[in-house]
Protein backbone atom coordinates (compact mmCIF):
# COMPACT_ATOMS: atom_id res chain seq x y z
CA UNK A 1 0.00 0.00 0.00
CA UNK A 2 1.08 3.56 -0.72
CA UNK A 3 0.38 6.92 0.92
CA UNK A 4 0.94 10.54 -0.04
CA UNK A 5 3.29 12.32 2.34
CA UNK A 6 3.95 15.99 1.65
CA UNK A 7 2.91 15.62 -1.98
CA UNK A 8 5.07 12.54 -2.60
CA UNK A 9 3.77 9.03 -3.22
CA UNK A 10 5.63 6.66 -0.87
CA UNK A 11 5.14 3.13 0.49
CA UNK A 12 2.80 3.44 3.50
CA UNK A 13 5.34 1.83 5.84
CA UNK A 14 7.91 4.41 4.76
CA UNK A 15 5.61 7.37 5.43
CA UNK A 16 7.44 8.78 8.45
CA UNK A 17 7.14 12.16 10.18
CA UNK A 18 9.44 14.11 12.46
CA UNK A 19 9.34 13.33 16.18
CA UNK A 20 8.90 17.10 16.60
CA UNK A 21 5.81 17.30 14.39
CA UNK A 22 3.06 19.24 16.21
CA UNK A 23 0.43 16.63 15.40
CA UNK A 24 2.54 13.99 17.17
CA UNK A 25 3.55 16.18 20.11
CA UNK A 26 0.31 18.03 20.77
CA UNK A 27 -2.44 16.55 18.62
CA UNK A 28 -2.23 19.91 16.84
CA UNK A 29 -3.75 19.17 13.47
CA UNK A 30 -6.95 18.61 11.53
CA UNK A 31 -8.19 15.75 9.39
CA UNK A 32 -11.09 14.46 7.38
CA UNK A 33 -12.10 10.92 6.48
CA UNK A 34 -13.61 10.03 3.13
CA UNK A 35 -14.89 6.95 1.40
CA UNK A 36 -14.63 5.65 -2.14
CA UNK A 37 -17.31 3.69 -3.96
CA UNK A 38 -16.01 1.65 -6.91
CA UNK A 39 -13.08 4.02 -7.20
CA UNK A 40 -15.05 7.25 -6.77
CA UNK A 41 -14.68 9.56 -3.77
CA UNK A 42 -17.96 10.74 -2.32
CA UNK A 43 -18.59 14.37 -1.28
CA UNK A 44 -14.98 15.44 -1.83
CA UNK A 45 -15.77 19.16 -2.10
CA UNK A 46 -17.71 19.21 1.19
CA UNK A 47 -14.91 17.39 3.00
CA UNK A 48 -12.29 19.76 1.59
CA UNK A 49 -14.24 22.86 2.58
CA UNK A 50 -14.70 21.60 6.14
CA UNK A 51 -11.00 20.72 6.36
CA UNK A 52 -10.14 24.17 5.04
CA UNK A 53 -12.44 25.92 7.53
CA UNK A 54 -11.18 23.83 10.45
CA UNK A 55 -7.57 24.58 9.53
CA UNK A 56 -8.34 28.29 9.23
CA UNK A 57 -10.03 28.33 12.65
CA UNK A 58 -6.91 26.86 14.25
CA UNK A 59 -4.55 29.03 12.22
CA UNK A 60 -3.04 26.06 10.38
CA UNK A 61 -1.96 26.83 6.80
CA UNK A 62 -3.47 24.58 4.13
CA UNK A 63 -0.90 24.13 1.37
CA UNK A 64 -3.08 22.49 -1.28
CA UNK A 65 -6.20 23.26 -3.29
CA UNK A 66 -9.27 21.13 -3.95
CA UNK A 67 -7.92 20.38 -7.42
CA UNK A 68 -4.55 19.25 -6.03
CA UNK A 69 -6.24 17.04 -3.44
CA UNK A 70 -8.44 15.47 -6.10
CA UNK A 71 -5.42 14.79 -8.30
CA UNK A 72 -3.51 13.13 -5.45
CA UNK A 73 -6.53 11.02 -4.54
CA UNK A 74 -6.81 9.87 -8.15
CA UNK A 75 -3.19 8.76 -8.12
CA UNK A 76 -3.43 7.12 -4.70
CA UNK A 77 -6.56 5.10 -5.45
CA UNK A 78 -5.09 3.97 -8.77
CA UNK A 79 -1.72 3.06 -7.24
CA UNK A 80 -3.33 1.01 -4.46
CA UNK A 81 -5.85 -0.62 -6.82
CA UNK A 82 -8.67 0.22 -4.44
CA UNK A 83 -12.35 0.32 -5.30
CA UNK A 84 -14.04 0.59 -1.91
CA UNK A 85 -11.67 2.32 0.48
CA UNK A 86 -11.34 4.51 3.55
CA UNK A 87 -9.18 7.59 3.01
CA UNK A 88 -7.89 9.95 5.68
CA UNK A 89 -6.36 13.35 4.94
CA UNK A 90 -4.34 14.75 7.87
CA UNK A 91 -2.75 18.20 8.11
CA UNK A 92 -0.55 19.28 11.04
CA UNK A 93 0.61 22.72 12.10
CA UNK A 94 4.12 21.60 11.13
CA UNK A 95 2.81 21.58 7.53
CA UNK A 96 2.88 17.81 7.30
CA UNK A 97 0.20 16.52 4.92
CA UNK A 98 -0.56 12.80 4.96
CA UNK A 99 -3.12 11.08 2.73
CA UNK A 100 -3.58 7.45 3.71
CA UNK A 101 -5.92 4.87 2.20
CA UNK A 102 -6.88 1.35 3.18
CA UNK A 103 -9.35 -1.28 1.97
CA UNK A 104 -12.81 -0.84 3.43
CA UNK A 105 -14.07 -3.71 5.56
CA UNK A 106 -17.52 -3.35 7.13
CA UNK A 107 -19.62 -6.11 8.65
CA UNK A 108 -22.90 -5.80 6.75
CA UNK A 109 -24.80 -7.28 9.70
CA UNK A 110 -24.64 -3.91 11.45
CA UNK A 111 -27.15 -2.57 8.93
CA UNK A 112 -29.51 -5.51 9.26
CA UNK A 113 -29.39 -6.14 13.00
CA UNK A 114 -28.13 -2.81 14.34
CA UNK A 115 -25.42 -2.23 16.93
CA UNK A 116 -25.04 -1.80 20.66
CA UNK A 117 -24.22 1.63 22.12
CA UNK A 118 -23.46 2.88 25.61
CA UNK A 119 -23.63 6.39 27.01
CA UNK A 120 -20.32 7.82 28.19
CA UNK A 121 -19.81 10.91 30.37
CA UNK A 122 -17.21 12.50 28.15
CA UNK A 123 -17.04 15.29 25.55
CA UNK A 124 -14.52 16.49 23.00
CA UNK A 125 -12.45 19.66 23.23
CA UNK A 126 -13.44 21.99 20.37
CA UNK A 127 -16.21 19.59 19.26
CA UNK A 128 -17.07 21.63 16.15
CA UNK A 129 -13.61 20.96 14.70
CA UNK A 130 -12.25 17.62 13.49
CA UNK A 131 -8.85 17.71 15.17
CA UNK A 132 -6.22 15.01 15.53
CA UNK A 133 -6.70 15.18 19.32
CA UNK A 134 -8.70 11.97 19.61
CA UNK A 135 -8.03 10.94 23.20
CA UNK A 136 -11.78 11.20 23.91
CA UNK A 137 -12.38 8.43 21.39
CA UNK A 138 -9.66 6.22 22.86
CA UNK A 139 -11.03 6.64 26.40
CA UNK A 140 -14.64 6.11 25.30
CA UNK A 141 -13.90 2.93 23.38
CA UNK A 142 -11.80 1.53 26.22
CA UNK A 143 -14.84 2.04 28.44
CA UNK A 144 -17.46 0.41 26.20
CA UNK A 145 -15.57 -2.35 24.39
CA UNK A 146 -15.48 -4.70 27.44
CA UNK A 147 -19.28 -4.38 27.51
CA UNK A 148 -19.58 -5.38 23.86
CA UNK A 149 -20.36 -1.84 22.75
CA UNK A 150 -19.97 -0.74 19.14
CA UNK A 151 -20.22 2.99 19.77
CA UNK A 152 -20.07 5.38 22.71
CA UNK A 153 -22.61 8.19 22.90
CA UNK A 154 -21.02 11.22 24.54
CA UNK A 155 -22.92 13.05 27.27
CA UNK A 156 -21.75 16.32 28.86
CA UNK A 157 -21.75 17.43 32.51
CA UNK A 158 -25.25 18.88 32.19
CA UNK A 159 -26.58 15.57 30.87
CA UNK A 160 -26.96 16.81 27.28
CA UNK A 161 -26.36 14.24 24.56
CA UNK A 162 -23.85 15.48 21.97
CA UNK A 163 -22.59 12.85 19.50
CA UNK A 164 -21.00 9.47 19.11
CA UNK A 165 -17.28 9.00 19.73
CA UNK A 166 -16.75 8.89 15.95
CA UNK A 167 -20.28 9.50 14.66
CA UNK A 168 -23.18 11.91 14.68
CA UNK A 169 -26.36 10.96 16.48
CA UNK A 170 -30.05 10.94 15.53
CA UNK A 171 -33.05 9.66 17.44
CA UNK A 172 -36.69 9.20 16.49
CA UNK A 173 -39.48 9.88 18.97
CA UNK A 174 -43.18 9.71 18.08
CA UNK A 175 -42.35 9.89 14.39
CA UNK A 176 -40.09 12.94 14.70
CA UNK A 177 -36.37 12.82 13.90
CA UNK A 178 -34.21 14.72 16.42
CA UNK A 179 -30.49 15.49 16.24
CA UNK A 180 -28.34 17.61 18.59
CA UNK A 181 -27.75 21.19 17.49
CA UNK A 182 -24.66 22.39 19.34
CA UNK A 183 -21.29 21.25 20.73
CA UNK A 184 -20.84 18.41 18.25
CA UNK A 185 -19.11 17.91 14.92
CA UNK A 186 -21.17 19.17 11.95
CA UNK A 187 -20.75 15.95 9.99
CA UNK A 188 -20.96 15.81 6.20
CA UNK A 189 -23.20 12.74 6.27
CA UNK A 190 -25.30 14.30 9.05
CA UNK A 191 -25.99 17.29 6.80
CA UNK A 192 -26.98 14.98 3.94
CA UNK A 193 -29.42 13.08 6.17
CA UNK A 194 -31.00 16.33 7.37
CA UNK A 195 -31.44 17.41 3.76
CA UNK A 196 -32.98 14.06 2.80
CA UNK A 197 -35.38 14.13 5.77
CA UNK A 198 -36.59 17.58 4.74
CA UNK A 199 -37.00 16.49 1.12
CA UNK A 200 -39.09 13.51 2.24
CA UNK A 201 -41.15 15.81 4.52
CA UNK A 202 -40.25 13.77 7.58
CA UNK A 203 -40.74 15.71 10.85
CA UNK A 204 -37.34 16.95 11.98
CA UNK A 205 -36.10 18.90 14.99
CA UNK A 206 -32.51 20.11 15.29
CA UNK A 207 -32.21 20.78 19.00
CA UNK A 208 -30.23 19.74 22.04
CA UNK A 209 -31.73 17.11 24.34
CA UNK A 210 -30.80 15.17 27.46
CA UNK A 211 -30.25 11.49 28.13
CA UNK A 212 -33.81 11.09 29.43
CA UNK A 213 -35.14 11.52 25.89
CA UNK A 214 -32.36 9.37 24.42
CA UNK A 215 -33.28 6.49 26.74
CA UNK A 216 -36.93 6.79 25.68
CA UNK A 217 -36.22 6.99 21.95
CA UNK A 218 -38.23 4.83 19.57
CA UNK A 219 -35.29 4.62 17.16
CA UNK A 220 -31.62 5.59 17.31
CA UNK A 221 -29.12 5.76 14.48
CA UNK A 222 -25.60 7.04 13.91
CA UNK A 223 -23.97 8.56 10.84
CA UNK A 224 -20.51 9.06 9.44
CA UNK A 225 -18.87 9.19 6.02
CA UNK A 226 -17.39 5.70 6.04
CA UNK A 227 -20.19 3.65 7.62
CA UNK A 228 -23.12 5.80 6.39
CA UNK A 229 -26.21 5.19 8.58
CA UNK A 230 -25.77 2.73 11.46
CA UNK A 231 -28.90 1.62 13.37
CA UNK A 232 -28.60 1.32 17.14
CA UNK A 233 -30.85 -1.44 18.48
CA UNK A 234 -29.42 -1.71 22.00
CA UNK A 235 -28.59 1.15 24.37
CA UNK A 236 -26.91 0.57 27.74
CA UNK A 237 -27.74 -3.11 27.49
CA UNK A 238 -31.48 -2.58 26.82
CA UNK A 239 -33.44 -2.91 23.58
CA UNK A 240 -34.21 0.37 21.82
CA UNK A 241 -37.86 1.13 21.10
CA UNK A 242 -39.67 -0.59 23.95
CA UNK A 243 -42.14 2.29 24.01
CA UNK A 244 -43.34 1.46 20.49
CA UNK A 245 -44.13 -2.24 20.86
CA UNK A 246 -42.48 -5.29 22.28
CA UNK A 247 -42.33 -6.86 18.79
CA UNK A 248 -40.36 -3.99 17.22
CA UNK A 249 -38.09 -3.35 20.21
CA UNK A 250 -34.46 -4.04 19.45
CA UNK A 251 -34.98 -3.99 15.68
CA UNK A 252 -34.00 -1.49 12.98
CA UNK A 253 -36.72 1.18 13.00
CA UNK A 254 -39.08 2.13 10.18
CA UNK A 255 -37.84 5.69 9.73
CA UNK A 256 -34.23 4.56 9.98
CA UNK A 257 -34.88 2.12 7.12
CA UNK A 258 -36.49 4.87 5.03
CA UNK A 259 -33.47 7.11 5.49
CA UNK A 260 -31.01 4.27 4.82
CA UNK A 261 -32.69 3.55 1.49
CA UNK A 262 -32.92 7.24 0.57
CA UNK A 263 -29.26 7.78 1.41
CA UNK A 264 -28.25 4.90 -0.85
CA UNK A 265 -30.21 6.54 -3.67
CA UNK A 266 -28.44 9.81 -2.90
CA UNK A 267 -25.04 8.10 -3.09
CA UNK A 268 -25.86 6.59 -6.48
CA UNK A 269 -27.00 9.97 -7.76
CA UNK A 270 -23.86 11.71 -6.49
CA UNK A 271 -21.58 9.10 -8.05
CA UNK A 272 -23.31 9.34 -11.41
CA UNK A 273 -22.77 13.10 -11.51
CA UNK A 274 -19.16 13.04 -10.25
CA UNK A 275 -15.90 12.41 -12.06
CA UNK A 276 -14.61 8.85 -11.82
CA UNK A 277 -11.34 8.62 -9.93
Amino acid sequence: MYSFLNNKLVPAKAAKISALDHSFLYGDGVFTTLRTYKGQVLHLKEHFLRLQNNAKTLGIPLSFSLEQLESNLQKLVAKNHLKDARIRVTVSRSKTVLIHSEPLKIDQNIYKKGVSAFTCNLVRTLPEIKTTSLIHMVVAYREIKPKGGYEAILVDQKNFVREGASTNLFIVKNGTIITPKTKMLPGITRAKIIKIAKRLHLPLHIRDFKTKLLLRADEIFLTNAVREIIPVTSLNGKKVGKGVSSKSAGQVGKITKILMEAYQDSIKSSLRSSLRI
